[in-house]
Formats: structure tokens, sequence, C-alpha cells
């Protein structure tokens, strides 16, 4: 009982985590890169905790036995450790806040394979909660004081439910377009995309002048769209230092990338029991 509960609060704290990390531009680098970290912790005491069950499924993964649900959880959770794994090393050989000279590889594009992890991380983690989420309702039901935190009546409940899966499934598919022009990025050699000592390989020339860019102003090109960059001062962008009145704009962060992941476990969930139908049907 005290192992779910662990497993419960942990797999919560990893999605509202995880989704403050897709806005380094709001809650800042720093808090970015020391959240990853300690994000990273967290996920592997979440592996521990399930050690048991991974050990167990993997001797016995080719097994008839083996139920194809837990096969193709078991397969999700191993792409979803892959997945993270690169996120964290990418994350890493661009940090320019905690390890600002772990410089190696240079050759690689780790840039947009860090934001494409990403995303392709949010995606799978849908999915993990999607296919789990009969039991995220069972161990939710032990915490009735905090369900009265959200006093809604049954057709308000509705009504919010549909605005966040709305909200989940627009700010989904505005992803897309950056996993699809980022993707070629990966395995490109223009030296749009080659960086070296967390700078451009090539210099940009701007009003005249001449610089290089630092790594993180990828992203802003991204959220920009306009292939050009932020404002720089001198030629080096402002980091940003967190501050208490960022703290005003985690809420929305949250809820815009929580409904992403509810989003993506909605259609996980309603999937796979038209699928239990299909098959008492067929039976």
């Amino acid at each position: 009982m005290l192992k779910n509960l662990i497993k419960f609060w942990l797999d919560a704290v990893i999605a509202v985590t995880f989704s403050l990390l897709f806005t380094p531009e709001i809650t800042s680098l720093p808090f970015h890169e020391i959240a990853s970290i300690i994000l990273g912790f967290v996920f592997i005491i979440h592996i521990l905790l399930n050690i048991n069950w991974v050990i167990g499924l993997s001797k016995k993964l080719f097994s008839k036995t083996i139920k194809n649900r837990a096969k193709f959880t078991y397969l999700l959770n191993l792409i979803l450790f892959i997945d993270m794994l690169i996120i964290m090393v990418s994350g890493l050989l661009i940090s320019k806040v905690l390890l600002p000279d772990f410089r190696y590889f240079t050759n690689i594009n780790w840039m947009p394979i860090h934001i494409v992890s990403s995303i392709v991380g949010l995606f799978i983690v849908g999915i993990h909660i999607g296919l789990h989420w009969n039991w995220i309702k069972q161990m939710g039901s032990r915490f009735p004081k905090f369900a009265k935190l959200f006093p809604f009546h049954k057709p308000t409940r509705r009504v919010v439910s549909s605005i966040m899966l709305i909200i989940g499934t627009v700010a989904f598919l505005v992803q897309v377009p950056k996993v699809v022009l980022l993707t070629p990025a990966i395995f490109s050699n223009e030296a749009s995309f080659q960086f070296k000592d967390g700078h451009r390989d090539e210099p940009i020339i701007e009003d005249g002048r001449e610089f290089n860019p630092p790594i993180e102003d990828m992203q802003d090109l991204l959220n920009r769209g306009d292939g050009e960059f932020s404002h720089r001062d001198g030629g080096e962008r402002h980091r940003g230092e967190f501050s208490l009145t960022q703290l005003f704009f985690f809420i929305p962060i949250v809820i815009i990338y929580c409904a992403i992941v509810g989003a993506i476990a909605f259609y996980t969930y309603l999937v796979e029991k038209r699928l239990i139908k299909r098959k008492i049907k067929t039976s």
C-alpha cells in the first residue's frame, strides 16, 4: 500500500515537473537545468520501485502466457527509458548553467535531438498514463479531501474536462510542426545546426556585427518561427535569472502541458476500451 502511494505521488511529481521543462524562456534556464537533474533522480527512483515487475517480465517476455497488453506496456516503458536517457544526455551536452564546459561530440546536433526527444517523451508519458488510468483513479479515490479542492458538480466537471481536452489536443498539435522541422536538423551537417563549445561553428552577421549566438537560441528560433533570433545585448543573449514573479507563469504552463498529457492519456484509454469491447464481442 505504501509503495503504491509513493509511486502515485512520484508520477504526479514527474508529470508536473516535466511540464515545466518545456518553457525555459519563462521558467528560466537555471530552473530548467536544476529541475531536469532532480527529475532524473525521481525517474530512477520510479524505475527502482518497479524493478521486480521489470525483471520478472523481462525473463518471460516472449512467453505465450504473457498478455499482449503487458508486452506492449513493457515495450512502451523501455522506449520511454531510452527517450529519457537521450533527453538527459543531450541536456547535459548543451548545458549553459550547471555544466557550461561539458562539450563532447560537438559534431552532433544535440539541441534538435533534445527538443524532439522531449516532445516524444511527452507523447509517451501520455500513453503511459492512459494505460494505467484505472489504477490512477483507484489511487486517487483514496484522497477524498483532495477531491474537495475541486468542488465542481458533474455537469461542470464535464465542461471543464472538455475544455482541458480541447486545450491539450490543440497544444499537442502545435508541437507536431516542431518535430517535423527539427527531425531533419538532427541529421543535417549544415553550419546553421552545428555547435562547438556552446556556439555555432560559423558566425552570424546582424546589424553589421559578427557574433556566435549561444546554443539555447535554437529554442528561440522555434518559438518565433520567423527565422530570426530574439534580442541580444552585445551579441550575447540574456539567460534570465529565476525570480518569484515567474511563479505566476508556472500555473498556466502546468495546465497547458498537463492538458497535453491528459489528452493523450484520454485517447489512449478510449482506444484501449474500444479494443477490449471488440475483443469481447468476437470471443
